[in-house]
């Protein structure tokens, strides 16, 4: 329990941005400006973030501080609730604790700062896969929410939103070594559920289906 302290106090990191002049601090004042004034992407605008970016670099422009400050805190209480369930239950071993621990303090060490909470959200998408592959027949909740970080990744930022869903379909074809029955089911989400999950997120946000499609092309170009 002292080790899960330690990692608690380490990973906890509530971040905002002044609002200031030069090239660094100019994009990420457009975000949240796009944010504030309703400006769409993949209707007005496109570029390496998405339409949630502003969540991860919140600029006091608007009410988009608290609202990421929310988000951000949001992830740190799954992530931490996460490892109170597994110590709990057994899942980690002293070893397997103390190396979790060095890996994630070099990372704050290491990792872009202020704290590049897009990578965050990468590596809660890999914890909860490999969550998914110690839990035996309750692996599907948290293969379900790998998912779901992944699709909302997308709308934060792209390439590091393929990172994680390139992982979640490796899980996918790995665990066919395993268990047919597994490969089926993370195949049929993987294959349908990132699809719709996706759709229903961008609609929600922008009720146009071109617009979405646009989102997603643009998104692939600026990458390539």
């Amino acid at each position: 329990w002292f080790l899960l302290s330690y990692i608690g106090v380490i990973s906890f990191s509530i971040q905002s941005y002044p609002i200031a002049p030069g090239l660094d601090w100019s994009w990420v004042y457009s975000l949240n400006y796009f944010a504030e004034r309703g400006i769409k992407f993949g209707r007005d605008i496109a570029w390496t973030h998405g339409p949630l970016g502003f969540l991860v670099v919140p600029m006091n422009v608007g009410s988009n501080i608290a609202i990421g400050a929310s988000f951000q805190l949001c992830l740190y209480a799954v992530f931490i609730a996460t490892m109170i369930y597994l110590v709990s239950k057994n899942y980690f071993t002293n070893f397997q604790l103390f190396s979790f621990l060095l890996f994630l303090s070099g990372g704050s060490w290491t990792w872009e700062l202020p704290r590049r909470w897009d990578y965050f959200i990468c590596l809660l998408v890999l914890f909860f896969l490999s969550l998914s592959m110690k839990m035996g027949k309750k692996w599907l909740l948290p293969y379900i929410i790998a998912v779901l970080l992944g699709v909302i990744l997308v709308f934060i930022k792209f390439s590091s939103a393929l990172l994680a869903i390139s992982s979640i379909v490796v899980f996918g074809l790995i665990s066919g070594f395993f268990d047919k029955n597994r490969f089926l089911i993370s195949a049929m989400i993987t294959l349908m559920g990132i699809p719709i999950l996706y759709a229903l997120i961008y609609l929600s946000y922008h009720p146009s289906f071109m617009d979405m499609l646009h989102y997603l092309k643009d998104s692939i170009e600026i990458i390539s």
